[in-house]
């Protein structure tokens, strides 16, 4: 088997000139992943390593972690410390609670109207509050909006957010008196080498030690520095897609989810040797899959669970009676492991808090609803200090972050307006966010200096195309995947 010898000072990835015989060049099932673009071949290094390969002495830890710092000073929303066990302080679902809402409050008496409202589930100390969603044009204190999604207990505001052409302009708190949110410059953009991985369509990425596992619908590849790399089917001959995750710890085992057209789910565990084996997942449906550390952690029927082996799973944060986790994301700080879970309630509109854990999900802490903007968090990631970052959809989208040195959420002004209210978030090892617009727009949140920095777009990609892979490898690295392609983006 040849290993690729190229140059390994910059890239995990490098290319060659194509020496290949007729034989090697066949098509189908054993088609060559590897080689395209000008009869040129791109290799997986092998000694490439996600946990210690470094650029300019920048230690990597697992990606898919970070936030940074804003500038506006907000409110605290509903922290509540559970320091010995899983607590929940949370207000159950009730009917009661209604959309009614009593006429001319204070945005109505402005001239807005309200849209539409939904309960939010908090803790029994503040009552029953509602997230309400109001149009029109309005003047507060000076401040203009076009938007205005407030949190009220009955007919007073607790706070709110006021946007004006889908981007967030201020927030309040009961006084009614906004405070700007403060803008994150754009500064210039990033420089780096673009480096081109295959033609195809990635639907999910793990790399896993020297080890990088990849899935294109019913198919996955093992990248392992060879330069012959075959496509393989997944082990349920029904599968249409699959998502393949692999612990760096165990680099050689992955454990991969398959689904089929009818939607029916079927999990395999992979051994060293490279055979598979169906096991026993944790529940049913798995909507969220992620490898860290020693663990696999998955998000199946609205409860978290983790496994050390694949085949073995227990329950990490159950929610309580009628709540689910949307969604949930996992991280490291040194020897521990930090995670975020937000909650949702089940069979009723209205949304839920976020808890936080630091411990590994063995104690977590309610740390509150972001601030409003008619959405729960559709992506979060968890920062190397223990905060949370979330994207919350809306239309229009919007950025927070919840900080342990602020104990609160605060907004983060996107570097471009999103009226559509979708994207893609995560973050570098260090903290950095990586965020991608519908647009095709592509930004690093710079932490220590809370600016945000255009990164280059991948070449030949049309400048409306929207990832749909989207993924940070260290502090210096970012793999792309359109329906073009992928590409891996080196940062200077």
């Amino acid at each position: 088997m040849r290993v690729n010898t190229c140059d390994r000072s910059w890239s995990p990835w490098c290319a060659r000139r194509s020496s290949k015989s007729g034989n090697d060049r066949e098509q189908g099932p054993g088609e060559i992943l590897d080689r395209f673009l000008e009869g040129r071949e791109i290799g997986f290094k092998r000694d490439f390593d996600p946990r210690a390969w470094h650029r300019r002495h920048h230690r990597h830890v697992p990606f898919a972690v970070g936030a940074s710092a804003a500038a506006a000073a907000l409110i605290v929303v509903a922290v509540l410390e559970h320091p010995a066990s899983v607590a929940h302080v949370l207000q159950p679902p009730t009917r009661h609670l209604a959309l009614a809402r009593p006429p001319k409050d204070f945005w109505q008496r402005l001239g807005m109207v309200a849209e539409n409202s939904v309960p939010l589930w908090m803790t029994p100390q503040q009552g029953p509050l509602k997230e309400v969603l109001y149009t029109g044009h309005a003047m507060v204190n000076g401040f203009q909006a076009s938007q205005v999604v407030a949190v009220d207990a009955g007919a007073r505001t607790e706070f709110a957010v006021g946007f004006l052409d889908a981007e967030p302009v201020w927030v309040s708190e009961k006084s009614h008196k906004p405070v700007p949110v403060s803008l994150s410059p754009v500064v210039a953009p990033a420089t780096g080498r673009w480096q081109p991985g295959g033609p195809t369509a990635l639907s999910s990425f793990s790399a896993a030690g020297p080890d990088v596992y990849i899935t294109n619908g019913p198919e996955w590849a093992l990248l392992t520095g060879a330069m012959n790399v075959h496509w393989g089917e997944d082990p349920a001959s029904d599968a249409v897609k699959g998502q393949i995750v692999s612990l760096p710890s165990a680099p050689r085992q992955a454990l991969l989810l398959t689904e089929s057209a009818s939607g029916s789910e079927r999990l395999y565990l992979r051994g060293v040797h490279g055979q598979w084996k169906e096991v026993t997942p944790p529940n049913n449906p798995i909507t969220q899959l992620v490898a860290l550390g020693h663990e696999y952690w998955a998000l199946a029927n609205g409860t978290l669970y983790v496994s050390e082996n694949g085949s073995r799973w227990t329950t990490r944060y159950a929610p309580p009676p009628n709540f689910s986790i949307a969604t949930f994301a996992v991280g490291e700080r040194g020897s521990s492991t930090l995670a975020a879970v937000s909650l949702t309630p089940v069979g009723e509109p209205g949304l839920g808090p976020v808890f936080r854990s630091t411990d590994g999900g063995l104690r977590w802490t309610n740390i509150g609803v972001p601030w409003p903007n008619g959405s729960a968090p559709q992506q979060m990631v968890v920062t190397p200090d223990g905060g949370v970052a979330a994207l919350l959809p809306g239309p229009p989208a919007i950025l927070e972050q919840w900080t342990p040195a602020s104990s609160r959420w605060t907004v983060i002004d996107l570097p471009h307006p999103n009226t559509s209210g979708v994207g893609q978030l995560t973050a570098f090892s260090n903290g950095d966010l990586l965020y991608a617009d519908s647009q095709g727009n592509l930004y690093r949140y710079l932490h220590s200096v809370s600016e945000w920095q255009p990164l280059p777009r991948a070449p030949g990609v049309p400048a409306s195309t929207e990832p749909n892979l989207l993924m940070a490898i260290g502090d210096h690295q970012v793999l792309l995947a359109y329906p073009q392609g992928w590409w891996v983006l080196v940062l200077k």
